[in-house]
């Protein structure tokens, strides 16, 4: 009898192996690279668990670990009383980040109530369709003459660029001119990029520090319509919410997300 696990179980140990790493690229997972360029379900799952592993760990930065905390679990597990009657189960392989994961586990209650925070986004109405018009909104009192700069727009420097990071897919210098903003949206702080091409279209990234739940992320190959001469796309990475305007169609927003960046 074979009893290998089937395809799925393999590709879900696989997706497993690569949480909060790039080793998908591995060789040895060409396999698992190759489902996830011809199904569309099992790209959406990697993607929500690289999302969800990007959430965590920020959150566990943020989290000190209670000194002694090690010597106290290995006290409790000697401590622990085992039920001679209790049958023995024999364990799944389990990847080797799921041994790394259960080095910091101790610590995750404690970062359960920071993270259910931290997740919520802090207005509870909000929408995808109502962050997708406040930015416009936004955009249309930030940029009341197009082709000029908003007010108070600063150079983009390196510790911006950590806090609140550009996402792969975006176009950056030289071929488009940038500038950030302090703003508050959605409930939040965060920053605003103001970007001109050279062909002077113009467009601003809204980065804030909220979720919206079912989002993809990173930026969509196609934009989303929207009103008043504005196109639109949204998504969440690490945290944060961002909310691109592009002012003209399909066209002028490939000039800020080309093709050619994504996968």
């Amino acid at each position: 009898m074979d009893n290998r696990p089937n395809a799925d179980e393999r590709l879900l140990e696989a997706i497993e192996a690569c949480r909060g790493s790039d080793d998908v690229a591995d060789p040895a997972l060409t396999p698992l690279a190759e489902r996830l360029s011809d199904d569309p379900q099992l790209a959406e799952l990697y993607e929500r668990l690289q999302q969800t592993d990007a959430s965590i760990t920020e959150a566990f930065c943020d989290v000190p670990v209670p000194e002694g905390l090690d010597q106290r679990i290995l006290e409790r597990l000697a401590a622990a009383p085992v039920d001679p009657a209790e049958p023995a189960t024999v364990a799944k392989p389990r990847s080797r980040r799921w041994f790394q994961v259960v080095g910091i586990g101790a610590t995750v209650t404690a970062v359960a109530v920071s993270l259910a925070v931290f997740l919520q986004p802090p207005d509870i109405d909000l929408t995808e369709t109502a962050a997708r018009q406040q930015a416009i909104d936004a955009f249309q009192s930030d940029w009341p003459n197009n082709g000029q700069w908003p007010e108070q727009g600063q150079a983009v420097t390196d510790d911006v660029l950590q806090k609140f990071p550009i996402s792969r897919g975006m176009a950056l210098p030289p071929s488009v001119r940038m500038q950030w903003r302090n703003v508050k949206m959605f409930g939040a702080s965060g920053v605003a990029y103001d970007m001109i091409d050279r062909q002077g279209r113009t467009a601003t990234l809204y980065v804030v520090g909220c979720t919206l739940p079912g989002l993809r992320n990173a930026p969509p190959r196609a934009p989303a319509p929207g009103t008043a001469g504005c196109v639109t796309a949204s998504w969440c990475k690490g945290g944060l919410l961002y909310v691109l305007v592009v002012r003209g169609g399909g066209r002028e927003y490939e000039s800020f997300v080309p093709p050619a960046n994504l996968t």
